[in-house]
């Protein structure tokens, strides 16, 4: 059984196209201890993993690892580790264990020949993956497979495929791949051949098969990984879009409460208005009533004469003090 997507990728990883064959390599293997050195993301633990459940092999897996990273695969915060353990709490907590410490460290706690299957991927500078080697070897069964990472990188300072080539010359039982920049994969004893098993499953062309099957995998992957990111993108940019919505919301809100406000307002002023509009009007009415009944009056009649004089003499007359 060896499934070609659906493995578990964290986006960054560059290993993800050897996940097939590491996920068949379990199948075959059977093996009681897995162990990894230099998990960072997960992407080939968990994939190490998921072949264990799904094939049912019984086997208890072993993460090492300090979760702060390296020159080579970067450095990162506590986020890492934190999405590490969520997922290996939700996924395989039955039977894998996380072990947060470096490589010395942690090589007290594995017998000598207790690890059947022992994958190393840490820093990867000929001296460190050298040592890495030299400390671990030990710790694998006669009979165990080791799997070393990044053996056809070859800039900067990377110097696994210099040591790869050393092993390659000391075990004769190996396979060597080149894509998803390599994977060695050799055993210390003849009884279990590599290559035998592999023709046995893949078929004649293995390597191609395996090689193909690596990339196709390492791409939908990535485009996976590009999916994920485009919906992330967009979810963002909705939030974004409905923040602004809801900001425009609330200011035609506030707006309209203003304009309702200032209706209101208009409403008690005109009202106001037309009241002193109506009492000037009355008030009109009685001063024009007194008016026409002092124009009416004989005493305004009688005085019309004298009125006169008056005007055109400019006598002005004073009343009395």
């Amino acid at each position: 059984m060896c499934p070609q997507s659906g493995f578990y990728y964290s986006g960054v990883s560059a290993w993800m196209g050897h996940a097939p064959f590491a996920y068949w390599l379990v199948s075959a293997l059977k093996p009681r201890t897995i162990v990894e050195l230099g998990t960072h993301y997960g992407d080939s633990f968990f994939a190490l993993c998921r072949a264990v459940r799904e094939n049912k092999t019984d086997s208890k897996c072993f993460a090492v690892d300090s979760w702060e990273g390296d020159k080579h695969a970067g450095f990162f915060g506590q986020e890492v580790f934190e999405a590490v353990s969520a997922h290996n709490e939700a996924n395989y907590k039955d039977f894998s264990i996380l072990i947060r410490s470096t490589f010395s460290e942690a090589a007290s706690s594995f017998e000598d020949g207790s690890i059947d299957l022992l994958h190393i991927d840490g820093l990867h500078t000929y001296d460190a993956v050298r040592q890495d080697v030299e400390a671990w070897m030990p710790k694998l069964a006669p009979d165990g497979v080791l799997l070393l990472h990044d053996t056809h990188e070859k800039r900067e300072d990377f110097g696994v495929y210099k040591l790869w080539d050393e092993l390659m010359g000391l075990y004769p039982n190996h396979l060597d791949f080149a894509h998803s920049h390599g994977l060695g994969v050799l055993s210390r004893t003849d009884a279990f051949s590599l290559e035998l098993k592999a023709a046995a499953y893949w078929g004649p062309n293995w390597k191609t098969v395996i090689e193909s099957t690596g990339f196709l995998s390492e791409q939908i992957s990535q485009q996976k990984s590009s999916i994920t990111k485009t919906e992330e993108h967009c979810k963002q940019k909705l939030e974004v879009l409905e923040s602004d919505l809801r900001s425009q919301m609330q200011a035609l809100l506030l707006n309209e409460s203003k304009l309702q406000s200032l209706v209101t307002s208009l409403k008690s002023e005109n009202a106001e208005f037309a009241a002193q509009t109506r009492e000037a009007e009355r008030q009109l009415g009685v001063v024009t009533t007194s008016l026409d009944q002092v124009l009416a009056s004989k005493s305004w009649l009688v005085t019309s004469p004298f009125r006169y004089i008056v005007r055109h003499l400019g006598i002005t007359i004073r009343p009395r003090s």
